[in-house]
């Protein structure tokens, strides 16, 4: 009796303690991230310094500029979201292909703009997979 009542005792506690681990299951969280990606394979999309100041009408380089991590080849898909009254142009030059580190366009702002603070988000999205980076200048338009 007392071996059946031990055996019993083992089995429970191996269930209970095989129950604690990651369920899986409807409703479990899956990470975002690729799991194989590591901070070596990975780049940044730099931050704008100082904002970009443009009169009504005028137009001026922009540059892009990302780092890539050592063992980071792939290329980046540039997108580009800006506020009413400002245009980006790019002239295909959307995406930043290994071993370059940034692509040229232009900045300009409508000759009807608001004057003021607009902002041009600028998202930089790995072709192969991994996260992609978000950015966004600031751009203080000014009167003609």
């Amino acid at each position: 009796m007392r071996a059946t009542t031990s055996m019993i005792l083992a089995a429970a506690m191996a269930a209970f303690v095989g129950c604690q681990g990651d369920a899986g299951g409807p409703g479990k969280s899956v990470p975002t991230t690729n799991p194989l990606q590591t901070k070596r394979d990975t780049f940044e999309l730099a931050k704008p310094l100082v904002p970009i100041s443009l009169k009504q009408g005028e137009k001026k380089e922009l540059e892009i500029k990302i780092t890539r991590k050592e063992a980071f080849h792939q290329t980046v898909k540039l997108t580009f979201e800006p506020d009413k009254g400002i245009k980006v142009d790019v002239k295909g030059n959307d995406e930043i292909k290994d071993p370059a580190t940034n692509a040229k366009g232009f900045v300009e702002a409508d000759k009807d703009a608001t004057v003021g603070e607009h902002f041009l988000k600028v998202t930089a999205t790995p072709e192969e997979g991994g996260s992609p980076a978000t950015v966004e200048y600031k751009v203080e338009v000014k009167a003609k």
